[in-house]
């Protein structure tokens, strides 16, 4: 799979990876995606629950373990509209 990175609006740089993890400035890892065969992909994340989460990353060989406090949040809005946290935040 080809990973691009964006940083503000500059060009972004893409690599050539099978396995990702995406992590929060905490270090904390907050997705995986893995290229399974050709034109397959894995992807979990943390709203996918903490077992589906620690599973991913044991399969990728990374001794970690996640566990996940679900928010009450608003979901993003379309493409093309600014979001604006809800009002007491």
């Amino acid at each position: 799979m080809i990973v691009e990175l964006h940083n503000r609006l500059g060009n972004p740089e893409r690599i050539e990876a099978t396995r990702v993890v995406i992590r929060a400035p905490n270090e904390e890892a907050i997705c995986v995606a893995m290229e399974v065969g050709p034109g397959n992909f894995f992807i979990v994340h943390r709203g996918d629950g903490d077992d589906a989460m620690n599973r991913a990353l044991r399969s990728m060989g990374i001794n970690e373990t996640v566990i996940s406090e679900m928010m009450d949040h608003e979901l993003p809005k379309p493409p093309g509209t600014l979001w604006t946290p809800p009002s007491g935040s």
